[in-house]
């Protein structure tokens, strides 16, 4: 199990990519600002978001499948970001999945 790439439960559409690394087995990468809109638009105050993150998901270590996160834009960015926008996130995750540089 530790050589599978980890997901968290619920934050699919956050999920942007891989992550290779020599050595270690490749992770989803998910955006640090969809993640921590998607806990604000869930109805955590900012500061409880980050709170959390810092340490239920990045403090967590469940072996080198552990997913990693990135910030690519300034948090201001994500703001209006809705939860209710709808997309196939588990076909994305799958395809990123099977299209990684294994």
């Amino acid at each position: 199990m530790e050589d599978e790439m980890m997901q968290m439960d619920g934050y699919d559409d956050c999920v942007i990519g891989t992550v290779t690394r020599f050595g270690m087995v490749p992770v989803l990468c998910y955006d640090l600002h969809k993640v921590i809109a998607k806990m604000v638009a869930d109805g955590m105050t900012e500061e409880e978001a980050y709170e959390y993150y810092n340490y239920n998901m990045l403090g967590a270590w469940v072996g080198e499948g552990t997913p990693a996160f990135i910030c690519l834009e300034s948090h201001d960015s994500y703001i209006d970001w809705k939860k209710d926008e709808k997309t196939d996130d588990q076909e994305n995750i799958r395809r990123i999945m099977e299209n990684s540089c294994v």
